[in-house]
């Protein structure tokens, strides 16, 4: 320990001028190492012909320690079972392991001619020392080939609180 005694000029008053510094073996703790969980592509443009979307999530970071996170699909304006098919399930790693996992995301065509549809997929449920970034991607399915396509992302991925409009 080294105790440390402050001065100050005699028309400052000093509550506590003296300390005491205690010097701890190893120096200070460390943080657990992070980890880090996120949809490499946040934006994605699909023509609902296309038979399915895939999102990439990939692992970062700390790989020290198995990991999981659970994925969900979400509705915006297209409809699970009328646009596409809901998805949802865990993605899981093995301690040591880093490789891209697939999230696929089965589309429904229809005949009904109707404007751009918006839905998105989300992860969730990772441990306290997992980051999850971007934890929310979003697509933007196009009715037909001739459909011209205009950058209405929007809030889809930059905040994963942000609902899908």
């Amino acid at each position: 320990s080294i105790r440390v005694q402050f001065s100050a000029p005699a028309d400052i008053v000093m509550p506590r001028p003296v300390a005491t510094l205690r010097i701890v073996e190893g120096g200070p703790q460390q943080p657990p190492p992070r980890a880090a969980v996120g949809i490499i592509a946040c934006r994605h443009v699909v023509h609902e012909d296309e038979g399915s979307v895939r999102f990439i999530v990939r692992r970062f970071g700390d790989v020290g320690a198995a990991l999981s996170v659970d994925y969900a699909s979400e509705d915006g304006n297209a409809v699970a079972g009328e646009d596409y098919t809901a998805s949802s399930g865990t993605l899981a790693w093995a301690a040591g392991e880093s490789d891209p996992r697939a999230v696929d995301v089965p589309l429904l065509p229809d005949d009904v001619v109707e404007p751009a549809e918006r839905f998105g997929v989300r992860l969730a449920n990772a441990p306290s020392t997992t980051v999850l970034a971007p934890a929310r991607a979003g697509v933007i399915v196009l009715d037909s080939r001739d459909d011209v396509f205009t950058d209405d992302f929007a809030g889809l991925c930059e905040d994963p609180q942000t609902a899908i409009p």
